[in-house]
C-alpha cells in the first residue's frame, strides 16, 4: 500500500520538502464493529482540515516566494518598506494557518473522542450461542485456577490466545476471571487491537498524516520568512512556534493506540527523516537564524 510519499515543492530557486498523503484514502477507510450499534465510521474524513492546511501552505509557498523574491530585490524601496511588505504578506499565511490549525485541533479531538468510547474490544455472543457461552465459562474458570498468573497475563496483553481475552471481556464482572482491574483493562487494548488491527494502524497513519500537514505549514512559514528577510524578527519566531505548536490532543490519541498489540499495515513509505519535526528544543528563532 502506497499511501505517502516524499514530495518536493518548487518556486524558483526555493524548494520546501514535505510528506504528501493520500488524502482520499485515508478518508474512505471504514471502522465497523464499534459500540452501541454506532453505524461505520470514517475517520479519516475528519482529516478535511490537514489536508486544506497541506495544499493551501503548497499554494502559498508557490505565490508568494516570487513576490517576497521581488520585494526583497526591489532597489527603489528602502529597507522598512521591505520588510513592512513582506511582513504583510507572512501575516497574511499566519491569520490563515492559525485558523487551520484551531479547526485541525476540534477535528483530531473528535477522532480521539470516539477512538476511546468507541472501538469496542470484543464481539458479543449471541444469546442462544450456548456453546459459545460454555466456552467462555471454561476459559474464565481457566483463568480463575491460574490465579492470574503474569506470564499469562502478558501474553493476552501481547494480543496472544485472542479467545481467552474475548471471554474475559465479555465477563459481567472481573471477580470471575480473577483477575484484577488493572489487568483487566491491560487486556482490553489486546481485545481492541484484535478485533480492529487494521482501524488501529489506520488511525495511526491519520494521525502521523495530520502531525505532517501541521509541519508541511511550519516549513512553509519558515521558508517564507527566509525568502523575505525576516530571519531577524524574533515576533515572528515567537508567533510561528505559537500557531504550529504541537497538538496536544493528537499526541494523546498516539499515546493511546501505541500500546494496543496490531499487525502492521505494509507500506511504502516516504523517508522517515524528512518527516520528523524541528526538535521542541529548536525555536522558530532558531531556525530562522540558522537560514
Amino acid at each position: 500500500m502506497t499511501i505517502r510519499q516524499l514530495e518536493t515543492v518548487t518556486a524558483g530557486v526555493h524548494s520546501v520538502h514535505y510528506t504528501a498523503w493520500d488524502w482520499a484514502e485515508l478518508a474512505a477507510f471504514p471502522v465497523r464493529g464499534m459500540r452501541d450499534g454506532m453505524n461505520t465510521w470514517y475517520p479519516g474524513r475528519s482529516l478535511t482540515s490537514a489536508r486544506d492546511l497541506q495544499l493551501d501552505a503548497i499554494r502559498w509557498f508557490r505565490e508568494y516566494s516570487a513576490q517576497l523574491d521581488t520585494i526583497r530585490q526591489n532597489s527603489d524601496l528602502t529597507s522598512a518598506a521591505k520588510e513592512r511588505q513582506a511582513r504583510e504578506i507572512l501575516d497574511t499565511v499566519m491569520s490563515s494557518s492559525r485558523a487551520a490549525i484551531t479547526q485541525m485541533t476540534g477535528d483530531i479531538q473528535s477522532i480521539y473522542d470516539t477512538a476511546t468510547t468507541g472501538l469496542r474490544p470484543f464481539t458479543p455472543l449471541a444469546d442462544n450461542d450456548v456453546a459459545g457461552h460454555l466456552r467462555d465459562q471454561e476459559l474464565r474458570a481457566f483463568l480463575r485456577e491460574t490465579g492470574g498468573k503474569n506470564e499469562l497475563v502478558g501474553q493476552m496483553v501481547n494480543g496472544e490466545h485472542p479467545e481467552m481475552v474475548a471471554a474475559v471481556l465479555r465477563s459481567t464482572s472481573h471477580l470471575l476471571t480473577g483477575l484484577d482491574v488493572n489487568q483487566v483493562n491491560r487486556i482490553e487494548r489486546a481485545g481492541i487491537g484484535a478485533e480492529h488491527s487494521e482501524a488501529v494502524e489506520m488511525l495511526k497513519l491519520m494521525v502521523s498524516a495530520h502531525h505532517d500537514a501541521r509541519i508541511t505549514g511550519r516549513r512553509v512559514a519558515l521558508q517564507l520568512a527566509t525568502i523575505g528577510d525576516l530571519t531577524k524578527s524574533a515576533e515572528l519566531g515567537r508567533e510561528i512556534d505559537r500557531v504550529f505548536a504541537t497538538i496536544e490532543v493528537a499526541d494523546q490519541l498516539n499515546d493511546w493506540l501505541a500500546p494496543i498489540p496490531t499487525t502492521p499495515l505494509k507500506l511504502t513509505d516516504a523517508d522517515p527523516a524528512m518527516t520528523q519535526p524541528v526538535p521542541s528544543s529548536a525555536t522558530s528563532r532558531d531556525v530562522l537564524m540558522e537560514a
